[in-house]
């Protein structure tokens, strides 16, 4: 390279991040990026470029910067294709002042990637010299400071973080041998080289019936998903990490026998055939509660759509984690009606007209109380200006509804609630509707233990990916 001011066109997953980390929340700079930037000179000119959403922009950069990486620019939104630079044969030099420099994904500047030789023609035998003394000199020094930080930070902090992890054995010694393969595939700092055809061989030794298959189809990702790299549901693809399983179609589970995660009740058929076969089977649906502009809470439940089982006495820690406050019963004088999508009740061959009018007439014979229905909004209408909370402070004397999580948001809101079919809040609701007049309403300490308990069956998106939830939902955390 020369002397001259230079422009850097670097790109960001995979090759100063961690690739895709920012879906799940965990954005982590590659190894040797931070010495790189050091030697980069201070006139240099660096512009990022990155197919990450503009969305994610700001995410982004305020993360490099965090880390004292300096530049001058950043595109996002570009192809994920091949970036290709034209430019000009300075005619006096004879320099070519187009370079590329193809990195290993995830490496970081590391080994393989650091053998890269920025070679190029030079007419000036002497400053041909020059440029690679000076590129020797860069090498040498990241040589040394990534070993360095290999040796104190990568080797000893990964492998912590492995045996905190809730799997067995067996798993957390695989996962250490292809992190090795990944780190030092070549065996120069540990000189022990880890074969690919061995690690297959480990999976395939560890791969049984007990495995847990979780089901992606081709319908789970949408078009602009899949623009962005994205081909698996990401929930399912999380939970099935934290489970050390394996994601297919149905077509292919169902011949296999290992439990199976699902998510939507759009798979009715799957979850039926578990349940007439005797296979487990993990529904996955939004949390129960603690869920504003994103959803961040994710309800996993074994062999039905929502906790059915009786009120486990459970710690506070995770009910608080939410920042939900439950609130004291208030009298009204509306009954809030708020009917399940037809799609829901498609599952018990259910017409949702049917169920609507046999539902509304029940009422009226019980009751003259004005029926506001509340069919249900968008999501940026739920989590703004249409809120459950805003509806049921709106002189709500009760709710009624089949199986919808809004039965639990109306206890912590301080109103009795009608439930007509499954949900997880049956054992303080009422199912009698000539009782509507006079409901049942449990005490706030009743409610208390019910989200308590709740809250230790919704789970976040790291916590699906590190093995909690599988480990909580398993009886072994």
């Amino acid at each position: 390279m020369s002397n001259l001011k230079h422009l850097w066109l670097i790109d960001v997953d995979g090759t100063i991040l961690k690739h895709n980390g920012y879906l799940d929340g965990n954005d982590e700079l590659l190894p040797g990026v931070e010495e790189l930037w050091n030697n980069i000179p201070k006139n240099d000119f660096i512009l990022l470029l990155s197919a990450r959403p503009t969305k994610d922009k700001k995410k982004t950069t305020d993360f490099l910067k965090s880390h004292g990486l300096r530049f001058n620019g950043a595109l996002f939104d570009v192809p994920q294709g091949e970036r290709i630079l034209i430019n000009d044969i300075k005619p006096v030099e004879g320099l070519k002042t187009a370079i590329a420099w193809n990195v290993i994904r995830d490496l970081g500047f590391i080994d393989e990637n650091l053998n890269v030789t920025l070679t190029d023609e030079y007419v000036s035998e002497k400053q041909a010299k020059k440029d690679a003394k000076a590129r020797a000199k860069l090498e040498t020094q990241l040589r040394a400071d990534i070993k360095e930080e290999y040796e104190t930070k990568i080797s000893e902090r990964n492998p912590v973080v492995i045996n905190e992890l809730n799997y067995p054995d067996s798993y957390k010694n695989l996962f250490k041998i292809v992190q090795q393969h990944i780190q030092d595939p070549t065996g120069s700092y540990s000189g022990n080289p880890v074969l690919l055809n061995d690690i297959v061989k480990q999976i395939q030794m560890l791969t049984d019936n007990t495995q847990l298959i979780g089901l992606s189809e081709a319908d789970d990702v949408t078009d602009n998903a899949r623009r962005k790299g994205i081909n698996v549901d990401p929930i399912i693809e999380n939970f099935v990490i934290g489970a050390a399983g394996r994601i297919t179609t149905w077509d292919v589970a169902e011949n296999l026998s290992g439990p199976v995660a699902l998510r939507s009740i759009a798979k009715r058929k799957q979850m039926k055939h578990c349940l007439e076969t005797g296979r487990d089977f993990y529904y996955i649906d939004t949390g129960y509660f603690g869920n504003g502009k994103s959803k961040k809470y994710h309800r996993v439940t074994r062999n039905a759509m929502q906790w059915l089982g009786e009120i486990e006495d459970r710690p506070s820690d995770r009910w608080e984690e939410t920042g939900e406050k439950l609130k004291k019963h208030t009298p009204g004088s509306k009954i809030l009606l708020c009917p399940p999508s037809q799609k829901a009740l498609k599952y018990w061959d259910i017409d949702l007209s049917e169920w609507l009018e046999e539902t509304i007439n029940n009422i009226r014979n019980n009751t003259d109380r004005e029926i506001i229905i509340r069919t249900k909004p968008t999501r940026t209408e739920r989590i703004t200006t249409n809120t459950m909370e805003q509806a049921l402070a709106d002189d709500v004397h009760c709710m009624v509804t089949f199986n919808s999580i809004a039965a639990v948001e109306s206890l912590i809101n301080g109103k009795p609630v009608f439930t007509m079919g499954p949900n997880a809040a049956h054992h303080l609701s009422n199912q009698d509707l000539s009782n509507i007049e006079n409901p049942f309403m449990p005490d706030q300490d009743q409610v208390y233990d019910l989200v308590k308990c709740l809250a230790y069956h919704q789970f976040t998106v790291p916590e699906l990916r590190n093995g909690f939830a599988w480990a909580m939902l398993n009886g072994k955390a």
